[in-house]
């Protein structure tokens, strides 16, 4: 029996892609870490080479989620047809409402009003 297509990840290019970065990005990590272990025999502030890694995830995080997000457009609101109109919904109840209250019918507004 032949396994699924959709069910291998490698099967497109985006996830192969997706492969290649994290092989790349993985490979500067050991890579720095052994520079670290070398010259760190020399000295003891080599260990702070390792402050590059999160520096570099940080700016990553930065150019690709928060960047975009903080400084995106304002979505465009689409105009209504009938120009600078206010919409008309509810108008019917605005206006049931006050003749039930009897506001704005002419007679002075009453406690005991049975209308």
């Amino acid at each position: 029996m032949e396994p699924r297509k959709a069910l291998d990840p490698f099967d497109n290019r985006i996830d192969k892609q997706w492969y290649q970065r994290r092989v790349v990005i993985t490979a500067g990590i050991i890579m720095v870490t052994c520079a670290c272990l070398l010259l760190s025999l020399i000295s003891d502030y080599f260990w702070y080479l390792w402050l590059v890694i999160p520096a570099f995830a940080l700016y990553k995080l930065w150019s690709s989620v928060i960047k975009p997000w903080i400084f995106a457009p304002a979505p465009e609101v689409p105009q209504q047809a009938g120009g600078n109109e206010p919409p008309r919904k509810g108008m019917r109840q605005t206006k049931q409402r006050k003749q039930a209250s009897g506001v704005g019918s002419g007679q002075p507004m009453s406690a005991f009003n049975l209308r």
